[in-house]
């Protein structure tokens, strides 16, 4: 909010229990800040989600068999016109492999977003969770291109890559056009 102070803001969280009150106090805070309490999909409806972690969490169509709970769901296009948002957008996604679903919901959004922040992991998380370099291949396709990495994680065990955040832009930016390294 430093770098954007008039920029609108709108956050989506599925776990209303563990921080909806502080998100509330937040966009309490904020004229420019907008809060849902709701998991960000494909389509409007429920769908199960993992509670089990308080800063993790994922979507499924499948319930759980430990920490399931059934949360709200939205599409961010339907997100974005409820609340008049106007594009260019940032779309930033800690989704834990929910990363499909989300953007299948976000067709529009995505057609006029400038910039893409993504989670992304070195292992499937689950059935149909993309691979970083599948994520890279997945939004390729749909005209976008990684520019850069930031807050890489290795898992303590062995070491391995586990996850980083991924900035994703047009494939078309000027920064492509040149393939040296100087």
């Amino acid at each position: 909010m430093s770098y954007y102070p008039s920029a609108r803001y709108l956050l989506v969280e599925a776990q209303e229990a563990i921080h909806g009150t502080k998100l509330r106090e937040f966009q309490s805070s904020y004229a420019n800040v907008i809060c849902e309490i709701c998991a960000a999909g494909n389509k409007e409806g429920q769908i199960n989600f993992d509670a089990g972690e308080p800063l993790g969490g994922q979507a499924s169509p499948i319930p759980y068999t430990k920490n399931n709970i059934v949360v709200p769901m939205e599409t961010v296009d339907g997100l974005v016109r409820k609340h008049g948002l106007d594009g260019p957008f940032l779309l930033k996604l800690d989704t834990h492999g929910f990363e499909v679903s989300i953007f299948e919901g976000a067709e529009k959004t995505l057609s006029d977003c400038a910039i893409l922040i993504v989670e992304a992991y070195n292992f499937t998380l689950c059935p149909g969770c993309l691979r970083f370099y599948e994520l890279c291949a997945y939004l390729e396709a749909r005209g976008f291109r990684c520019l850069d990495v930031y807050d890489v994680l290795v898992r303590p065990r062995d070491q391995a890559l586990w996850q980083m955040d991924m900035v994703f832009i047009s494939a078309g930016a000027p920064v492509f056009q040149v393939a040296e390294f100087r």
